[in-house]
C-alpha cells in the first residue's frame, strides 16, 4: 500500500476572496442614477452605498446582508442630487483663460486666472481637469506647464500639448 503524501502545491497561488468592504457610507433620500441610467421615482426610497476607502460605489444589500457590513454613516441628502466628480482631459480654457496665453513676466496673474478657471469650472462637475496648450514655440511649454492650482481646486493631472 503507498504512503499518502501531501498534495503537491500549485504553481500559481489562488488568493483569498476579496471580502468586501468592512464600512459604508449611506447616502439616503437621493437624486442619482440607476444603474439603468435613470433617476429613481421616488428619491425618498432610493439610498447609495460608497466604500469611504476606495471611494467606489457598492451594491448595498449584498454588502450588508452577504458580508455584514455596518453603515458607518447615514447622509441625508434631502432630496438633492449626488453625483460623480468628472475629468477633463482636453480643455483649451474657459471663463476668459487661454491656457497657451501666458505673457512674459506675467506668472501670477496667470496663476489668478488658472485658480479662477479651477474655481468655475467645478459649476459644470468637473472635479478634475488637464489643461491644453496649443502649438508655441518651445520656451513657452516650460512657463505655461510649471504653474499649478492652488488647493483646493479641481485635481490638475498635467499638461496636454497639441
Amino acid at each position: 500500500m503507498p504512503i499518502p503524501t501531501a498534495p503537491t502545491p500549485s504553481p500559481h497561488p489562488t488568493s483569498a476572496p476579496n471580502p468586501g468592504p468592512t464600512s459604508m457610507f449611506k447616502f439616503t433620500n437621493c437624486q442619482a442614477l440607476l444603474p439603468d441610467g435613470t433617476l429613481p421615482r421616488d428619491p425618498t426610497t432610493y439610498s447609495l452605498h460608497v466604500d469611504p476607502v476606495t471611494g467606489k460605489i457598492v451594491d448595498g444589500q449584498s454588502a450588508f446582508f452577504d458580508a455584514q457590513t455596518a453603515f458607518t454613516e447615514s447622509i441625508d441628502l434631502d432630496g438633492d442630487y449626488l453625483i460623480p466628480g468628472f475629468i477633463d482631459v482636453q480643455i483649451n480654457g474657459g471663463y476668459g483663460v487661454d491656457f497657451s496665453d501666458l505673457q512674459d513676466g506675467d506668472e501670477a496673474g496667470y496663476l489668478c486666472r488658472l485658480d479662477e478657471f479651477a474655481r468655475r469650472i467645478l459649476e459644470t462637475g468637473v472635479t478634475s481637469f488637464v489643461p491644453t496648450i496649443i502649438t508655441q514655440k518651445s520656451e513657452a511649454y516650460r512657463k505655461v506647464s510649471t504653474p499649478s492650482p492652488p488647493a483646493p481646486s479641481p485635481t490638475l493631472y498635467g499638461w496636454n500639448s497639441r
